[in-house]
């Protein structure tokens, strides 16, 4: 995935993603949540393994990227189907 790819995705879906600064924690970057995904999705590891690795707890983040992943890029893509009719 080129950079200019990944901006493109995280501009569809940085607004669902990204979640309110509180006072009991700061919210994790969409940028990270995002790429965090991808490395999920694309190595397979456990989300315990990546959780260490990046010292976070990315269990939630995992479903909201990819339920917001899903829904953009299917709506993206029906309408592409439709404007090629």
């Amino acid at each position: 995935m080129t950079p200019g790819q990944f901006k493109d995705l995280l501009n569809l879906v940085e607004q669902d993603i990204t979640k309110e600064t509180t006072n009991m924690r700061e919210p994790i970057d969409a940028a990270q949540c995002l790429f965090v995904t991808f490395m999920f999705l694309a190595t397979g590891d456990s989300v315990r393994i990546l959780a260490m690795f990046f010292r976070s707890a990315y269990c939630q983040v995992f479903t909201s990227v990819r339920f917001s992943l899903l829904i953009k890029l299917s709506d993206h893509m029906l309408c592409d189907q439709l404007l090629a009719r």
